[in-house]
């Protein structure tokens, strides 16, 4: 298997262990029979930030963040991602776009400030598209279908 996994501490709740799970099974149907190595990076501090999950592969970096929730909620950019119940989903008044963008954002700075630790990087201009990952929000146990999007 190509797969190799990294945890810096084991998750605190259920809904997270369950979803990396389910995420590992699924990394191992799509990834399992390639000769190219993956990496999988979880529950980890990153310029003094928790991010849940990251999939590194020779050209990404897909930084995941887990959130559980079982009911319908409106998702935006900017504002809170409420249920019609009242619970809102996020951390520390930053919504689940919000963090993984801060995600992208802490290992842009990563990799830009140690890129010359990196043969592969340094040379890499800084407009390479690699510096700017994917990141995803991922809902446990699953999105429900009346989940609204706005303003993306």
């Amino acid at each position: 298997m190509t797969i190799e996994v990294w945890m810096g501490k084991n998750f605190d709740t259920s809904y997270e262990r369950e979803a990396v799970g389910k995420f590992l099974d699924d990394m191992e149907f799509r990834f399992g029979d390639e000769e190219k190595l993956h990496l999988v990076l979880m529950d980890y501090y990153i310029e003094n930030r928790q991010i849940d999950l990251t999939f590194l592969k020779n050209d990404a970096i897909i930084p995941i963040e887990l959130k559980e929730c079982h009911e319908p909620f409106i998702a935006s950019e900017n504002g809170d991602w409420c249920t019609p119940s009242g619970y809102i989903l996020g951390s520390e008044d930053r919504n689940p776009f919000q963090q993984v963008y801060e995600h992208r954002i802490k290992w842009f700075n990563v990799l830009k400030a140690n890129k010359h630790k990196f043969r592969c990087l340094d040379n890499a201009p800084d407009e390479r598209p690699f510096w700017y990952s994917t990141c995803i929000v991922a809902i446990s146990p699953s999105l429900h279908p009346n989940t609204t999007n706005i303003n993306f």
